[in-house]
């Protein structure tokens, strides 16, 4: 729970304090991308999505402008999807995108994210949380989202432009 909290207050601060192992794997990923000609596609569940975001202000802490990041795509993020959208703008140069779904009762994505809802039908807290994906049967997509395709993620428009905030 420290780590998680300590993961939780370094999203904030954009990468304020030292980042994890796994924030730091993140960014050697990218590079390792980058270093081949290509462009990371990532899809964050959760706690992932600081991890994410973490790695994400870290790289623009160190003033990189040209991350090998395509789409970033939050799934009930517990990392807020506006400071992500915002800070992969700098971090790609406005060619990063950010994504988002959470469910309406998915208290990590509402609560600890900070997330709007994008859908759902009324369900329980671990159900709201747990439904997220391909992986999940059309029968429970359709009981907690209330469509057989269930969570559909919406973009999320950077409020700052080519790396300026506003």
């Amino acid at each position: 729970m420290l780590t998680a909290a300590w993961d939780k207050l370094n999203e904030i601060t954009k990468a304020a304090l030292p980042i994890s192992n796994a924030a730091s794997a993140n960014i050697d990923v990218r590079d390792q991308v980058k270093a081949q000609g290509g462009v990371v596609l990532e899809v964050d569940h959760s706690r992932g999505s600081m991890t994410s975001s973490i790695a994400t202000s870290e790289q623009v802490n160190r003033g990189v402008t040209d991350a090998a990041v395509g789409t970033v795509t939050f799934n009930g993020g517990a990392a807020n999807a506006q400071r992500m959208a915002d800070q992969l703008n700098t971090a790609t140069s406005g060619t990063g995108v950010v994504q988002q779904a959470t469910h309406k009762d998915d208290l990590i994505g509402t609560l600890v994210g900070g997330n709007a809802a994008t859908g759902g039908q009324d369900a329980s807290v671990k159900d709201a949380h747990t439904t997220y994906g391909p992986n999940v049967q059309t029968e429970d997509k359709s009981r907690v989202w209330g469509n057989e395709a269930g969570s559909s993620p919406g973009g999320v428009t950077p409020s700052n432009v080519k790396g300026v905030e506003k």
